[in-house]
């Protein structure tokens, strides 16, 4: 393990410490509140972070660092993946957002935490982005900046 991975592993479990704050914090209104940029309910979005927590380690991210093809998927999947979920997750409660928040984080986490300063240094091609991207930087912009994000939305949705 190295010491940025640490620190990587660290700033993510903090966010997604204070997801699962939230998820006590916010009014059952707020729960139920659409989030504008996203077009789902709250619930929903707490709900596809953790989602999204699991398909980026095992889509990209363990790829990546292991050397092997990360599985093809287009910006059009993405949204479908997304739009499905909404759907899907509109009226999760509390308890199922919280746990599918916390066991589709902990081998993000995990398996952050493990990663050696070479597999941080990787370099790939995302769909997303027009310029290759290190692991490192996907982790931080992804794994932690995503969620972050959603948090942010979430909060103002819910009031």
């Amino acid at each position: 393990m190295s010491e940025r991975a640490a620190a990587l592993a660290y700033e993510l479990q903090r966010t997604i410490d204070d997801v699962d704050g939230f998820i006590d914090d916010v009014s059952d209104e707020g729960w139920q509140a659409t989030c504008p940029g996203e077009q789902c309910t709250v619930a929903a979005l707490i709900c596809h972070i953790g989602n999204a927590n699991s398909g980026m380690l095992n889509g990209i991210i363990m790829p990546v660092a292991e050397g092997a093809a990360r599985p093809a998927f287009s910006t059009d999947d993405l949204h479908r993946w997304n739009a499905e979920a909404a759907q899907q997750y509109a009226s999760a409660s509390r308890e199922q957002a919280r746990e599918l928040l916390r066991t589709a984080s902990a081998p993000a986490i995990a398996y952050v935490r493990g990663l050696t300063d070479a597999q941080l240094a990787t370099s790939f091609d995302l769909v997303m982005r027009p310029e290759p991207v290190t692991l490192d930087a996907m982790i931080v912009h992804g794994l932690t900046g995503h969620p972050k994000e959603h948090l942010a939305s979430a909060r103002a949705a819910a009031g």
